[in-house]
């Protein structure tokens, strides 16, 4: 461990770093998509599915599956590092405080935390849920310790392989004592960690910490996962054909073609997966919960769509960004947000296409109400209190993740600004005026205005960014940024044309 980090961070590159924040990103838009939809039966395949309202949760909220998960994720706030006796204490305190006002809360789970009295401890959640177990053989394999696994994987990145593997046991085991479960969450950690530091997905790359005489099985499980469709799993409030279900719905959702000048893009399998795994029915927020844990560490937190970034919310008051807040703690420095100095800049300017979209620096973010403005556009990343100032002035708004640096640095750079200029294009549409910023507005936040410029006027990308180059005092151009903006836009000619 490099001599900077402290216990529990773990460097990782910015294209790492994207798919370790996607992975509790990934499972809470599976989990606020097929909440809607628990308990019904399967839909065809070309039914459309939304995030929307069901009895329990409001539009774009997240269920049990994420808020245990959450928990997971807080509790290292104290001691530093997951795995501290001191941080499963806290986490089991945590799950028993959210499970005794929580409208949805697994039989399993509720039955073993309420056992647990005025002082709840790991080692008396091991003890309740091991009775469970002896009491319970034959149905105390619930899927309610995979769903929250994947915040472990993650929180565990700094940890030998082989530690890490028995902490996710060892936590699936606060609550559910039977080895099938247990297995199935070391078999996805195993998943999520490779996929966060490698990018590809492997369902068994973890059956080496697994008994010898259950890996065959696990294997077979798995084979027949991919011949088969999520709704052949009719008993996927079991452990092992919610795995299974996840499975299925990874292994029938092709990668689309990567053409960004017909709006597709490599990385929407990630949406077209979830959602192929929640018309799947019965437990479909939990299958689409673990498929969203799965595919977020595969495609990071840059391929959320826009509408499910900013609908998501839940337990306990959270939106998208206050989860990747909970994440980004563990890549120590590496994490930055804007540097101070950019938020002295203040000064903004019109579009010179539209007079209501305007540009500017990170400081134009402080004078909100001189500005007029009804919607903010982040283009880079904000500290937290500055994002949440914002919310709580009343003012929509959205971030996305864009550096100012190469391609490799961008993940999935096509979509991210793809998604960035049909915002500010809808937000325009509903008569709002828009501040689109990053730091100091002179790359990512032309690029993203040159884009949505071209496609109002129908022309090319170099006519949109000559015209910001005429307005602005200073534009920096940024080779794969603008790649990225002719690509997308409807127009011949590029910078230089």
């Amino acid at each position: 461990m490099p001599s900077s980090l402290k216990p529990g961070e773990v460097s990782l590159n910015a294209a790492q770093r994207d798919r370790a924040v996607g992975v509790l990103v990934g499972k809470a838009c599976g989990d606020a998509l097929g909440a809607a939809y628990e308990f019904g039966p399967p839909l065809p395949a070309d039914e459309q599915v939304f995030m929307k309202a069901s009895a329990v949760f409001g539009v774009g909220e997240w269920t049990d599956d994420t808020s245990m998960a959450i928990a997971i994720a807080q509790c290292t706030s104290g001691a530093g590092v997951l795995w501290a006796p001191e941080s499963l204490d806290d986490l089991v305190s945590r799950w028993v405080r959210w499970s005794s006002g929580a409208p949805d809360v697994g039989i399993q789970t509720r039955q073993i935390l309420s056992a647990l009295g005025d002082e709840p401890t790991a080692q008396k959640a091991r003890e309740a849920a091991l009775r469970f177990y002896e009491d319970n053989p034959q149905r105390s394999a619930g899927n309610g310790s995979l769903m929250r696994t994947g915040p472990v994987a993650v929180l565990s990145l700094s940890k030998r392989v082989d530690d890490a593997m028995k902490l996710a046991r060892w936590i699936s085991e606060l609550t559910h004592a039977d080895p099938e479960a247990s297995d199935a969450c070391v078999l996805a950690c195993a998943t999520v960690r490779h996929a966060i530091l490698q990018g590809d997905l492997d369902a068994l790359i973890g059956l080496e910490h697994l008994p010898v005489d259950r890996r065959d099985l696990w294997a077979s499980r798995y084979d027949e996962a991919i011949t088969r469709t999520p709704a052949d799993f009719a008993n996927n409030g079991w452990v092992v054909e919610a795995w299974q279900a996840a499975w299925s719905a990874i292994a029938m959702t092709p990668v689309p073609d990567h053409d960004p000048g017909s709006e597709s893009f490599a990385c929407q399998q990630f949406q077209h997966t979830i959602e192929n795994a929640v018309r799947g029915g019965r437990d479909a927020d939990t299958v689409a919960a673990i498929t969203g844990m799965f595919m977020g560490a595969r495609w990071g937190r840059s391929a959320v769509p826009a509408h499910w970034w900013s609908a998501l919310n839940g337990w306990p008051g959270l939106v998208a960004r206050d989860l990747v807040h909970l994440i980004t703690p563990i890549f120590g420095r590496q994490h930055k947000s804007v540097h101070p100095r950019w938020f002295e800049h203040t000064e903004t300017h019109r579009a010179p296409f539209d007079a209501d979209l305007i540009l500017g620096a990170a400081g134009a973010v402080t004078v909100l109400d001189e500005l007029e403005v009804d919607a903010v556009v982040s283009l880079c990343a904000l500290p937290s209190y500055r994002s949440k100032a914002i919310t709580e002035s009343g003012r929509e708004h959205h971030e996305f993740w864009l550096i100012d640096s190469d391609r490799s640095d961008n993940v999935n750079l096509d979509f991210v600004v793809h998604q960035a200029a049909e915002t500010v294009a809808r937000l325009r549409r509903e008569g709002k005026r828009v501040l689109v910023h990053c730091a100091a507005g002179q790359s990512r936040t032309p690029t993203v205005s040159a884009v949505y410029g071209a496609r109002l006027n129908n022309s090319s990308f170099n006519a949109a960014w000559q015209s910001l180059a005429r307005t602005l005092p200073v534009v920096a151009p940024n080779g794969a940024l603008i790649g990225a903006g002719e690509f997308l836009a409807p127009g011949p000619g590029g910078i230089g044309a």
